[in-house]
């Protein structure tokens, strides 16, 4: 029984280093901080995938949005950038709407910019979506989907 339940277990093991997809690893050499002017604080803050790509937002001082096809080290590219906002976060993704469905994201300002929900229908180009009324510390913390 003990020898059946070993060739079982190296059979399976076996099978499943065959199987495996890419080893695990970084996606960006030196982060998404070299991609962002060299800036430390570029952490991912939030990821979804959105119509067959992959998207990331990034914060603490500046907030972007980087995208890739494929997820491979060197293949995300910026598709979002505003300086008045120091983060971007809680991506999001629906399927409604005349395209397919949108993605959308929080920005948070800085200097005394309002934070706002911005959405886009193809990934590329956002739009203003929602913008938070009053002071910039008030903030929008999250977005939920419902119908």
């Amino acid at each position: 029984m003990k020898k059946n339940i070993i060739c079982l277990l190296f059979v399976v093991l076996s099978c499943g280093v065959g199987l495996a997809q890419t080893t695990f690893g970084f996606v960006e050499k030196f982060g998404f901080s070299s991609l962002n002017n060299g800036n430390p604080d570029a952490r991912i803050t939030s990821l979804v995938e959105f119509k067959g790509k992959m998207y990331v937002t990034t914060g603490n001082n500046e907030g972007h949005v980087y995208r890739s096809a494929t997820g491979d080290p060197g293949s995300f590219q910026l598709v979002y950038s505003d300086l008045n906002y120091e983060s971007t976060f809680n991506l999001v993704v629906t399927n409604d709407g005349p395209t397919g469905g949108y993605i959308y994201m929080i920005a948070n300002g800085q200097f005394g910019i309002s934070s706002k929900v911005l959405r886009s229908s193809d990934g590329n180009t956002w739009e203003d979506y929602f913008i938070c009324p009053g002071l910039a510390s008030a903030g929008i913390q999250n977005i939920t989907l419902f119908k």
